[in-house]
Order: structure tokens, then sequence, then C-alpha cells
């Protein structure tokens, strides 16, 4: 597995064509694990570029991080797990004011995703966008969401909220 916390990513911007920051794993058995890092200040420049991008194959622990102010990204975070090995878990995190999506799950998995106590504000265009997942969402806040046909909320989500969270600068 991969453990990264307590970091600070933030000033990076590489050329087109490049995310700006890029993990992964590929043993199904592994855990990718990062948590209390602040992503910030960030910008690429390609149509399909992203901030941070997470390719998962085991499982996922994303969780206690602060994204915000990241410029011009097709997502500040971008979360793609084709049959992962494990869970996937996004929990207390904030995505607030970033120029472009805000968090961008792509998920196919038979095991359990879940998104809870997070607060998703403010990004531009969607605060949450979910391809092929389908999530369990506790006691979030987001605003915009765009969820594809073949996703969804599960039946059991519950608390999320669109109420302003009155965050400042």
């Amino acid at each position: 597995g991969l453990d990264v916390s307590n970091l600070t990513f933030s000033g990076l911007k590489p050329a087109a064509g490049t995310n700006a920051i890029v993990f992964g794993e590929n043993d199904g058995g592994s855990m990718l694990h990062i948590e209390n890092t602040t992503i910030a200040a960030n910008g690429v420049t390609g149509i399909s570029d992203r901030i941070l991008a997470l390719y998962v194959s085991g499982g996922l622990l994303f969780d206690d991080n602060v994204v915000h102010d990241n410029t011009i990204s097709n997502a500040s975070v971008y979360i793609y797990a084709d049959y992962p090995g494990a869970p996937l878990s996004v929990a207390n995190n904030t995505i607030a004011g970033n120029l472009g999506p805000g968090l961008w799950m792509d998920t196919y998995s038979m095991f359990p995703t879940y998104v809870y106590n997070n607060i998703l504000w403010n990004n531009a265009i969607n605060d949450l966008i979910l391809t092929n997942s389908h999530v369990l969402a506790m006691n979030n806040t987001w605003l915009h969401t765009s969820i594809d046909a073949n996703s969804g909320l599960e039946t059991q989500s519950a608390n999320n909220s669109t109420a302003d969270t009155k965050l400042t600068a």
C-alpha cells in the first residue's frame, strides 16, 4: 500500500497533458491512504488534466484533506477505480473554491464506496460528479452535482445538504 500524510502540494503548474499530482497502486490487495494533506493553488492547462488523480486497484482511504483554490482543471480530485480489491472511502474532507469540478468519482466496484462528512462547495461547474459510481453518501454538503445514468446515491444515503456552508477566504 501507499500512505501519504501531512503534506502540502502548492504551486504546481505542469505542462498540458499532465496531471499535477498522481497517486496509485496496482495491487488489488493494497490500500492507498491519503490523509491530512493540503492541495492548494495548483493549476493545469490541458482539457482533461486533473489536479489530484487517484488510480486505485486495491482500497482507498481519502480522509481529513483540504483541497482549495486550484485552477482550470478537469477535476480537483479525480478517483478512478475499476473493480478495486477493497472498499473506497472519502471522508471528512473540504474540497472548495476550485476553478473546475471538485470531486469526480469514476468507480465501478463490487465493494462499497463511501462518501461522508465532506464539504464540497463553490467549485466551478460541479461540486460532485459520479460516473459509473454508486456511493453511500452520508452527512455531506454540496450544491451542484452531476450523476450520470450509470450512477447514483445508494438508497441508504442520508443527511446530505445543499445549505450554504458560509466558508470565507
